[in-house]
């Protein structure tokens, strides 16, 4: 069952938890394998990754700023 839901992601344009995990532990390595931050590095690894699968958009809303309004 797990599998099909990874599958399921990934047709939408969506990083796969194996994905995440993956990136997570990268970020984990580069920061030299200090412990407590394991949230942190998922938050960042899933970021990273959403906005690689949509092209650099972030899916969260974004702030528009007009000089003059």
């Amino acid at each position: 069952m797990q599998h099909s839901v990874a599958k399921e992601q990934s047709t939408k344009n969506a990083p796969t938890p194996e994905e995440i995990r993956k990136r997570a532990f990268e970020i984990h390595i580069d920061r030299r394998g200090i412990h407590g931050c394991d949230l942190d590095d998922w938050l960042r690894a899933e970021h990273e990754l959403k906005e690689k699968y949509h092209g650099g958009v972030s899916s969260g809303a974004a702030l528009v700023l007009r000089p003059g309004i």
